[in-house]
């Protein structure tokens, strides 16, 4: 997986070849599919119509016999691969990339997982908060959300990455933060202002969210109703 990464591939780049490997799996039954992972049948048709810009199935699972039935003697993964090549225009994917994923996701693993790893992989990498949320698309609190759910030992993505050995530095940079408010969550902003470096940074998140929350307090007071101290319209 981290080969695709380092292509600058994101998890939103390998969701087509993901569908496309259950669709390929159930035969192109979407009403087995969806009874089997819990989808509504019109949903998935909906994600086919927006990501693959297919108004019907029907096509794909004709597309999908005929690959099957001239590629009789090839194995599941080289007919997905031909049937993503047809299907999918990018990214492309060799063989062996096609291959993996697919027995990645005929394991179970969930797609939504896919984010973490690639915060665990970035973080690895040296790669920055910034760069992160720009890669992404995400915001300091999803950022943050995702970090929290990969490095709490028990969480669901856990027995995943737990091969991969993570820890605490890989998901939080200074260290997992104590209970916020307690002493030893001062002492700890404490220990990170004392670097020259991490204190200009912190600051100007700070200045940041300050102004964030002034903002926010400001529209709040111009939506108060005249004559009704403290409440809202």
């Amino acid at each position: 997986m981290g080969n695709l990464w380092k292509r600058g591939l994101v998890p939103a780049d390998l969701e087509k070849h993901f569908y496309l490997t259950w669709f390929a799996y159930w035969n192109g039954n979407v009403f087995r599919w969806a009874k089997a992972s819990g989808i509504h049948r019109n949903t998935l048709i909906l994600i086919f119509q927006e990501k693959l810009r297919k108004s019907s199935t029907i096509q794909l699972r004709e597309l999908w016999f005929r690959i099957q039935s001239q590629s009789s003697k090839k194995g599941f993964a080289d007919r997905l691969h031909a049937f993503y090549q047809k299907v999918a225009s990018a990214p492309r994917f060799t063989k062996a990339e096609s291959e993996g994923l697919s027995n990645l996701w005929l394991m179970g693993f969930p797609f939504k997982l896919l984010r973490i790893h690639y915060v665990l992989w970035a973080a690895r990498e040296g790669l920055n908060k910034p760069e992160m949320m720009k890669k992404l698309g995400l915001g300091v609190r999803s950022l943050a959300r995702i970090k929290a759910s990969g490095g709490k030992p028990g969480s669901p993505a856990w027995k995943w990455f737990a091969p991969l050995k993570p820890t605490i530095n890989d998901w939080y940079e200074f260290g997992q933060p104590p209970k916020f408010g307690s002493k030893a969550y001062g002492r700890w902003i404490k220990g990170i202002l004392r670097n020259p470096k991490h204190r200009k940074r912190v600051m100007k998140n700070l200045k940041k969210a300050w102004a964030t929350r002034r903002a926010q307090g400001r529209k709040a007071h111009r939506r108060r109703a005249p004559g009704r101290k403290g409440k809202g319209i």
